[in-house]
């Protein structure tokens, strides 16, 4: 497994990147399962952690959002090991992107990073350490969704 080659895509191109997060999940966690091949088909071990978004938990939100965002899997392979939020979407919420260093800080290790992995149809995951998502989220566009939640859309192209 190698984290640091990373194919890069222009996100207007990936299929299921302009869906809403209640479209991307109605039919399970596309960007995840997508996740879960990929590792299958590279040999790297997944194991699933976190909570399953279409469950829609009541009072989900009251919980400690360090808790409610713990990563989706962790990963291992020849010796080497990542913790991973994977997401199906470009956009990126600021309330997650604001408590990022308290997550990497909670999750991440020198020898278990914490990373993002960005997953669309017909690409290869796109992997990102904590330092270059924030990187891509600060030249990101922003962006409100129908609930009023903001975010940014990042450009996983460079």
């Amino acid at each position: 497994m190698n984290m640091n080659s990373i194919n890069w895509i222009k996100w207007k191109t990936m299929k299921g990147n302009e869906k809403t997060f209640v479209e991307r999940i109605k039919s399970g966690n596309i960007g995840e399962e997508l996740f879960k091949n990929y590792c299958k088909q590279n040999d790297i071990y997944c194991y699933k952690l976190g909570f399953e978004e279409n469950l829609m938990l009541d009072n989900f939100w009251k919980i400690n959002p360090i808790i409610r965002n713990l990563p989706d899997f962790y990963i291992t392979k020849n010796g080497r090991s990542a913790l991973v939020n994977v997401k199906g979407t470009a956009s990126i919420k600021y309330s997650e992107i604001n408590i990022i260093d308290e997550m990497n800080k909670s999750y991440g290790s020198q020898d278990v990073p914490l990373m993002y992995c960005f997953c669309f149809e017909n690409c290869k995951p796109i992997f990102l350490k904590i330092d270059e998502l924030k990187k891509k989220f600060a030249e990101g566009i922003d962006g409100v969704w129908k609930d009023g939640k903001k975010y940014k859309r990042i450009n996983l192209s460079s």
